[in-house]
């Protein structure tokens, strides 16, 4: 997928995250499920999928657009010890917050922020917006 392509799943998605409002404890406890349906795409952009590229790196592309998650499922398997590259995009600005290591970055409207880490705990792990206080999606490591 171009570059240009994924920033603006990865923002999304990112924004998602910070507007989730951190419903569930970096321990790894799921929040209640998303509220709603995973939203279909928008003009701007296409459905982000999960993916296993030929590398040893698990590319995760999710997005938030139009007040909705934009992911291929609400909880994502992520293989224990596995790299993993979470792209979030986001129709507006955001703040995502992954759980799994409790990072959060902003992200402006049409943008993408990235996510890189090493899934060396399991459990199953909300990507949150905070703005909206919104779950994105769930990572389930194990």
């Amino acid at each position: 997928m171009l570059r240009s392509t994924r920033l603006p799943l990865v923002i999304a998605a990112v924004a998602v995250a910070a507007l989730a409002g951190c419903s569930t404890s970096s321990s790894g406890a799921a929040a209640s499920p998303a509220a709603s349906s995973p939203a279909a795409s928008t003009p701007a952009a296409s459905t982000p999928a999960a993916s296993t590229p030929a590398s040893d790196v698990q590319v995760i592309k999710v997005g938030w657009a139009g007040g909705k998650p934009v992911v291929p499922s609400d909880r994502i398997p992520v293989k224990l010890g596995s790299k993993v590259q979470l792209e979030v995009t986001s129709d507006v600005d955001e703040i995502v917050h992954n759980h799994f290591n409790d990072a959060e970055q902003d992200v402006k409207a049409g943008g993408t922020v990235v996510f890189t880490f090493t899934a060396d705990k399991a459990g199953v792990f909300d990507v949150e917006v905070h703005k909206a206080d919104k779950l994105v999606v769930q990572l389930q490591i194990s």
